[in-house]
């Protein structure tokens, strides 16, 4: 019976999986030439540590610097953050850079991001986070996804440990998973997520949809519940970029703990998801548990111990051409114990931070 029962959530895992790889190569379309006036904004808390090459990565960008400015919002830091930042309000240069300050917003990065968009001045605003380093080409790449029909960009921020550990493989992985269901959903014309670390979206949007007004009782999600938002109340096109040179590495030395707070800021968001989309999670992660379920009950009941795990490594094939697919497009790379360690961490790691995400409180950032 459990591996009649098992047999069967393989197979749907197949279709599901099948289904989101359709969606990711969906995103192909024509780049553009325009090069309108574009605001870059960050918002950082406590990023000390990273702040100084963000911005140098930002300064160093190919986009034309009489097109350009860049906004950096200083969160009510309590490290060197601010110090740092104020260095380069006093550089004389030819593209504009804006350093505003504000109290710390109880954990709501939205109010942080809503105070440099009301500054903005570019038709399109991109965004980032003060632990990123676009490479050069970043905005020009972005900026070209733009067609006369088209709202929003999202682009893929995969997160690289510091350290190199154990742990930051599984993250890695984990980030590409993501941007792989991300660039999925908007192949599908059903946008699920997006990472706030590289995003891109036209200014009269903010307007348009009355800003972060609706989605303003959940601390985290102002990037993916803000692309809902736009896919629900507009006509404009949600475009994914594939290009290698869209991609905006995230360094950071997150532990496990980091990590699964993390996790649940970003979960806590799923309770504001249309309904549509809480069921596409909701049947992903219940036949991922289905899955990993049965094969420890089969292990601890000893009876169909084989073929189980046998399926059960057919599901992690699945996963694994899944991830191929973004390996290959980002120049990617990933040993096979990191791959099998975030198979069996993945489930675990996402119950104990959906549980805290939608039963406990979470904030920005650290403090």
């Amino acid at each position: 019976m459990i591996l009649i029962f098992m047999f069967s959530l393989v197979i749907l895992y197949a279709l599901f999986i099948g289904m989101f790889i359709s969606g990711f190569q969906k995103n192909s379309f024509e780049l553009s030439l325009s090069i309108p006036f574009i605001t870059i904004i960050v918002a950082v808390r406590n990023g000390g540590e990273w702040i100084e090459k963000c911005v140098n990565a930002l300064l160093a960008q190919t986009y034309p610097v009489d097109k350009r400015e860049i906004i950096i919002i200083d969160d009510g830091s309590s490290d060197s953050t601010l110090a740092l930042l104020k260095t380069y309000s006093s550089l004389t240069r030819p593209d504009h850079i804006t350093i505003t300050t504000r109290p710390p917003s109880s954990g709501n990065k939205k109010l942080a991001l809503e105070l440099g968009i009301n500054q903005a001045r570019g038709d399109i605003l991109l965004f980032t986070d003060a632990d990123c380093v676009p490479p050069p080409s970043w905005a020009e790449t972005i900026v070209s996804c733009f067609s006369k029909t088209t709202g929003m960009v999202v682009g893929f921020s995969p997160l690289i440990h510091k350290y190199n550990s154990f742990i930051g493989h599984l993250i890695k992985i984990d980030s590409l998973f993501a941007t792989l269901f991300a660039g999925a959903g908007i192949g599908l014309n059903i946008p699920l997520t997006a990472a706030g670390r590289n995003i891109a979206w036209r200014r009269s949007l903010f307007s348009q949809v009355e800003g972060y007004k609706s989605i303003s009782k959940s601390l985290s999600g102002d990037d993916d519940l803000f692309m809902q938002l736009v896919h629900k109340q507009t006509n404009l096109k949600i475009r994914y970029s594939r290009i290698p040179k869209s991609v905006v590495p995230s360094y950071h030395r997150m532990s496990l703990q980091d990590f699964l707070h993390q996790k649940s800021r970003h979960i806590s968001a799923a309770k504001f998801y249309p309904r549509s989309r809480q069921i596409i999670y909701g049947v992903f992660h219940l036949l991922n548990f289905g899955l990993h379920g049965l094969a420890i009950a089969a292990l601890v009941l000893g009876k169909d111990t084989a073929p189980i795990f046998t399926l059960l490594a057919l599901t992690h094939m699945i996963d694994w051409l899944f991830l191929r697919i973004g390996v290959k497009k980002f120049n990617m790379s990933f040993k096979s114990i990191h791959f099998l360690g975030w198979e069996w961490l993945f489930l675990f790691y996402n119950v104990i931070s959906g549980i805290k995400g939608i039963f406990r409180p979470v904030r920005w950032q650290r403090h």
